[in-house]
C-alpha cells in the first residue's frame, strides 16, 4: 500500500481545501481517503476504485463539510497525492504541496515569520492510535530557543500559533517526538492576501 499525509487544511470558512490523486500505474488502484477534524473524529472519507493513469479531485469542504481537516490517502497502486488550499475567496491566497508519505519522528522548517500582518501557525497531525507528546523548539537570529510541549490526540491535529509564542520575528522551528507524526507550516501574509504551506522536512 502506498500513503499521504496532509496534516491540515485551512481555517478560514471561505476557505477550500482540495487533494488531487493520480494512479500512476498502469493498473487499476483502490483508494482510501479518510478526513479528520482537529479532534480526530473521522468527518468523512472516499472509497473507490482509480482507472490506470486518472487523476480524481476531492474536494474536502463536500466530504467533509469543512476545510480544515486532516487527511490520509491510501492506495494499493503507486500514487502521487497533492493538495491545493485558497485561503480567502479567491486564487490571491492559493498555495500547493504534495503529501507526505512517511511520518517522522523529528521535523525542521527554516522559515517561520510572525510579523505584523503575517500570521504562522504550525499544525501537527499524530495518526497514531494513542496521544503524544511533541516538543516545538522556536529559535531565533540570535541563537536563543523557546520551547513548548503540546499534546496531540488520536488522529487529530494540534494547532500552534507561533506568533503567540515569539511574535515579532524571523524564525527556525525543530519539532521532534517520540512517535512518528506529520506537521504543516501554515503562512498567511498580508492580513491574508497570500499564503505559503510548507510541511517542513523530517528525519
Amino acid at each position: 500500500q502506498y500513503h499521504w499525509y496532509f496534516a491540515s487544511g485551512p481555517k478560514r470558512g471561505s476557505s477550500r481545501h482540495w487533494i488531487g490523486v493520480i494512479n500512476t500505474s498502469g493498473h487499476p488502484s483502490h483508494l482510501l481517503l479518510r478526513a479528520y477534524g482537529p479532534a480526530g473524529d473521522e468527518l468523512g472519507q472516499v472509497n473507490k476504485v482509480i482507472r490506470p493513469f486518472a487523476r480524481e479531485g476531492y474536494l474536502m469542504n463536500q466530504i467533509a463539510g469543512q476545510a480544515d481537516v486532516a487527511v490520509v490517502v491510501t492506495t494499493t497502486q503507486p500514487s502521487i497525492a497533492e493538495q491545493s488550499t485558497f485561503v480567502a475567496g479567491n486564487h490571491d491566497a492559493h498555495t500547493e504541496i504534495f503529501g507526505v508519505s512517511t511520518p517522522m519522528k523529528s521535523w525542521q522548517f527554516a522559515e517561520a515569520t510572525t510579523w505584523a500582518g503575517q500570521d504562522n501557525l504550525l499544525d501537527v497531525f499524530n495518526p497514531n492510535l494513542a496521544p503524544i507528546p511533541v516538543v516545538v523548539q522556536f529559535l531565533n537570529a540570535n541563537g536563543s530557543r523557546t520551547q513548548r510541549t503540546y499534546i496531540v490526540s488520536p488522529l487529530a491535529h494540534r494547532r500552534v500559533d507561533v506568533g503567540s509564542v515569539v511574535p515579532n520575528s524571523q524564525l527556525g522551528l525543530l519539532v521532534a517526538s517520540n512517535d512518528p507524526f506529520v506537521p504543516l507550516d501554515r503562512q498567511l501574509i498580508n492580513n491574508g492576501a497570500g499564503a505559503m504551506t510548507s510541511p517542513g522536512t523530517g528525519s
